[in-house]
């Protein structure tokens, strides 16, 4: 998932150096990243997959997950308690280009 997510924020034109709020950033994505998010948007849960190429790309200093408390929405990831983000964010900053 890490490698398709990648290439659906190439493909929906995603901006380096723009912080995005986890909607906005699912808006952005290309189509056919909609079987990662079944049901994401009314539960705003991320499944497993999703959340695990999320963190590895915050890991790999791609992006920056963010958690801000005053967040209108809050996502879920699903759960890891040995990662930094162990389940809640709000927000996602492009840190490099998407190639």
């Amino acid at each position: 998932m890490y490698t398709a997510l990648k290439d659906f924020m190439i493909l929906g034109s995603i901006e380096k150096g723009r912080e995005y709020t986890v909607e906005e950033f699912l808006d952005h994505l290309h189509d056919g990243s909609a079987a990662a998010l079944k049901n994401a948007r009314t539960t705003l849960t991320l499944n497993l997959a999703m959340s695990n190429a999320l963190r590895s790309l915050h890991d790999n200093d791609e992006i920056e997950l963010k958690k801000h408390l005053d967040s209108e929405k809050t996502w879920h990831l699903f759960p890891n308690e040995e990662h930094e983000f162990t389940s809640d964010i709000t927000h996602i900053i492009i840190k490099k280009a998407v190639k």
